[in-house]
């Protein structure tokens, strides 16, 4: 009796574990700050830019399988400006809107903390000024992102979470110069996702 009570015990702890959270689509929305990497830009001669901190705000509309994989397509707009060429003091800024494809997987699906950890590909609209130089165009670029999810009802959740994405370079240019721009960013977010299910 009680050898049966036991794998009556294990086979439930074992289908409970793998009970999958409720698949469905999902919205959210993010915001959080933009930290550059020292920046080049290749013209005549490669310069090292220095940028301020800057900002990022975005949102996301996705597929959550509920087993882990949720599938999405987000958006983030980015904007840092320009304190320096080299060591000398400079005007501008670098701005960016992207369009990625994320894959993402949360390590405990069915748990209501977890971390999760995802990729992306898909395209970055990248430009802005730097001193005399202007431009903007559409570049590929990809992401890898970690963080993390707390459930706080059924249908939010609330996170947080470290990207870094880098893009192709784009050209930038005045009446006598032109230039290529380096572009790759650490960015801290949090935010809120809303689940229609």
């Amino acid at each position: 009796m009680t050898f049966r009570c036991l794998l009556t015990g294990a086979f439930c702890l074992t289908v409970c574990s793998a009970t999958a959270a409720e698949p469905g689509l999902y919205a959210s929305g993010e915001g959080g700050g933009s930290l550059l990497t020292e920046l080049r830009l290749n013209g005549t001669a490669a310069q090292n830019e220095g940028f301020s901190g800057g900002y990022v705000v975005g949102g996301a509309f996705g597929y959550d399988s509920g087993y882990g994989l949720r599938v999405e397509l987000n958006s983030l707009l980015q904007r840092n400006d320009l304190s320096r060429l080299d060591k000398t003091t400079a005007k501008g800024h670098i701005s960016s809107t992207g369009i990625m494809f994320n894959a993402t997987y949360d390590v405990f699906a069915d748990e209501r903390f977890s971390p999760y950890f995802g990729v992306g590909l898909g395209m970055e609209n990248l430009g802005g000024q730097v001193g005399t130089l202007h431009g903007r165009d559409w570049a590929p670029a990809y992401q890898g992102e970690i963080g993390l999810r707390q459930a706080v009802s059924r249908h939010f959740e609330l996170f947080g979470e470290y990207r870094y994405v880098q893009s192709a370079v784009v050209t930038m240019s005045d009446k006598a110069t032109t230039a290529h721009q380096h572009f790759e960013d650490n960015i801290l977010l949090a935010g809120l996702r809303m689940k229609f299910f």
